[in-house]
């Protein structure tokens, strides 16, 4: 796991409910590369998970 990862699953346990476009703009990043990041820390380490939907789904980090 990159630092990058790590810094983005500090932030999402700070607040669960950030946004992709919230979590780039904070990061200085591209939406699209926060997407990235976040899809390997969802099915590579299998640490990060989405439930709800667009709207009022949120970010659960498990087994870290």
């Amino acid at each position: 796991m990159t630092d990058l990862q790590k810094l983005m699953l500090d932030m999402l346990s700070e607040d669960s409910k950030t946004t992709i476009p919230e979590l780039a703009g904070k990061m200085g990043m591209s939406a699209r590369k926060v997407s990235q990041e976040l899809k390997s820390l969802r099915e590579e380490f299998q640490v990060l998970k989405r439930e709800g939907g667009r709207k009022n789904g949120y970010w659960v980090i498990c087994n870290y």
